[in-house]
């Protein structure tokens, strides 16, 4: 669960939902935003 969790023990505490999140970001900074398409897979 992430941010919205309603129960404290089942929140990430390492390297989470804001990691992930910044590095989505990060990716979407440097090839979406210059026309790369990007595909992610499981």
């Amino acid at each position: 669960m992430g941010k919205n969790a309603t129960d404290p023990s089942k929140a990430a505490t390492w390297k989470g939902e804001l990691h992930a999140d910044g590095q989505f970001q990060e990716m979407k900074a440097k090839f979406f935003d210059n026309g790369i398409p990007v595909l992610i897979g499981e």
